[in-house]
């Protein structure tokens, strides 16, 4: 009889300890010496065709998540298998010294070649949508999509392969006038956005800018990159190139950029990986390992769940909440992708939706259970008699309190118990704690990030983190409001006024309406505003003269409500 008093007699069932292991090694023998692959866990081997079918990792904080995937990084790395491997703390980095660092803001990064990449209208607009943000009013996002396409034609056509991130953040600086026939003869459905020198065309290349944040950041960080540590990602799709192991960072400081980064890069191997120009390959291996994979932002990940396992795609992603993959990816392509998954990793989760969730899809057992009964006679003499019967109940196999209870760190401290759910049944196994090497720094801050604009300083002053320090700058005087209005005279503007004609004295947004000033501002700065000089950033200035002018902004919008507050004052 079963410790717990139940027979199963059909459905999934749930071992644990050294009967777990035993179970699942003879389950798979069979599938392991036809296609051996890296082990699952310490002593369970586990079947190539098992990994091809993708692992979902689920558990919250501290329930072992990356003790069960460490091990298997360590195999692929060892293996010189092909691998993206996304680390969003630094851990990975930090133990596994031969994989590519790939991280805008990490002074050893190696840099996406953009211009290989970019190969037809196709891959442009795909990268288009992966950059630009979608925007509350959609109109603006797609002429910014539309534009930046346009920028990218413009730059294949002229220059082939050879241009980047800086030529393209460049390009995005131009004013009307240079767009306007950039696009006619390029890009035309790009030119309606910009045909007119209107507000409504001025906002569009303010709301560009805004867009192109990122794609500026890149253009500061990786410019110079030297051809040996540039990396293109449909060579490396296609197994060629020198960086077969690359580590995708994430940095909580540079969400966007991020964000931005992984789902470009994703999206081009993506749709390669679910296209005709990639061969079915069983014995191919591309990795693509996450740890808190919600940080990734909205990549693509779904195509290579569906179409990935004929060719050699493994997907290994953690996460600590469906939640999270939800409000990201939708709740009917992650209901897809648990049901789909042939691992689902499970550790200690906290009862809540998610347990919940798990818990249908892990499934029910039908179980049978003894009932014993007895009786005692009221006469003389009168024996007790026992009575046996069975009755059988459908229960599901975890309860949500037992994914809490059951699963999660040892009591003695030296792994996790986490239950591998495959084949309709759950088997609960031990990963102890792996140790890692200090193979080199996690980060290594690249110069781009040490460089800021201190508005408090003067329009214009910067500082470096190996220069001046940031406590000088920020503690040198700030412009009087005399010496703000002498500078909006000198700029040909009254006292007390703000230069975008977009905005009226009351503060209320008019960019809807056309005025005369519109083709003198398109005409004056790439950014299609001025400072208080006069002046207008260049685009060689990139992103430090639209932090600067935003500053100088909100300082104009300031001055400006003072000024109204003591006119009605007066009156």
């Amino acid at each position: 009889m079963p410790r717990d008093g139940l027979t199963v007699l059909r459905g999934a069932r749930r071992t644990e300890g050294r009967d777990a292991t035993r179970s699942l090694n003879a389950l798979l023998a069979k599938r392991c010496r036809a296609r051996p692959d890296h082990p699952v866990a310490p002593g369970v081997p586990y079947p190539a065709d098992l990994w091809t079918r993708h692992m979902l990792v689920l558990g919250s904080v501290g329930s072992g998540k990356s003790t069960a995937i460490k091990p298997l990084i360590a195999k692929v790395v060892a293996a010189g298998e092909r691998a993206l491997i996304f680390d969003p703390k630094g851990e990975f980095t930090k133990g596994f010294g031969e994989p590519a660092i790939l991280a805008p803001w990490d002074s050893r990064s190696v840099a996406w070649v953009i211009a290989k990449d970019m190969r037809n209208i196709g891959d442009m607009r795909r990268f288009a949508a992966a950059m630009v943000r979608e925007a509350h009013d959609p109109m603006w996002s797609n002429a910014a999509r539309q534009l930046l396409v346009g920028f990218m034609v413009y730059l294949k056509s002229t220059r082939g392969d050879d241009w980047g991130w800086a030529e393209l953040s460049d390009l995005s600086a131009s004013p009307q006038a240079t767009i306007l026939p950039m696009m006619s003869a390029y890009h035309p459905e790009a030119a309606r956005s910009v045909e007119r020198a209107s507000v409504t065309t001025q906002g569009i290349l303010i709301n560009l800018a805004s867009f192109m944040a990122s794609i500026h950041d890149l253009g500061d960080a990786w410019g110079g990159t030297p051809r040996s540590r540039r990396v293109s990602f449909v060579d490396w799709t296609h197994g060629r190139g020198p960086h077969r192991q690359i580590i995708l960072q994430g940095h909580g400081a540079y969400p966007d950029l991020a964000k931005s980064c992984l789902e470009g890069i994703i999206g081009t191997v993506s749709a390669i990986v679910n296209s005709v120009e990639m061969d079915d390959d069983p014995d191919r291996k591309i990795w693509i390992i996450a740890d808190e994979s919600a940080q990734m932002g909205k990549v693509p990940i779904r195509p290579l769940f569906d179409v990935g396992r004929s060719r050699g795609v493994r997907c290994v992603l953690a996460c600590q909440d469906l939640g999270q993959l939800e409000e990201i990816h939708g709740a009917a392509t992650v209901k897809a992708m648990v049901s789909m998954a042939g691992t689902i990793l499970v550790g200690q989760l906290m009862p809540g939706e998610t347990s919940e969730q798990m818990c249908k899809a892990l499934g029910s057992r039908e179980v049978e259970r003894a009932n014993v009964s007895s009786s005692t006679g009221g006469g003389p003499g009168a024996g007790r008699s026992t009575t046996l019967s069975f009755s059988r109940d459908e229960l599901a196999l975890y309860k949500p309190s037992e994914l809490a209870s059951r699963l999660g760190p040892t009591a003695d401290g030296k792994g996790v118990r986490m239950a591998l759910v495959t084949g309709g049944h759950s088997y609960e196994i031990f990963w102890p704690h792996f140790s890692m090497r200090d193979a080199r720094p996690a980060h290594v801050p690249a110069a781009w990030t040490c460089r800021f604009v201190a508005p408090a300083a003067g329009m214009g002053a910067s500082a470096d983190c190996m220069g001046i320090s940031g406590a000088d700058a920020v503690n040198a005087p700030a412009p009087a409001a005399d010496d703000l209005d002498a500078s909006r005279s000198e700029a040909g503007r009254p006292a007390g006024t703000f230069s975008d004609p977009g905005v009226d004295l009351q503060g209320e947004d008019v960019l809807g309406d056309d005025v005369d000033d519109a083709s003198r501002l398109n005409e004056a700065a790439p950014w299609g505003v001025e400072r208080p000089d006069g002046s207008c950033p260049s685009s060689s200035e990139g992103m430090p003269a639209a932090i600067e002018w935003k500053v100088w902004a909100h300082e104009e919008i300031q001055a400006m409500l003072r000024d109204s507050a003591e006119i009605v004052g007066d009156t």
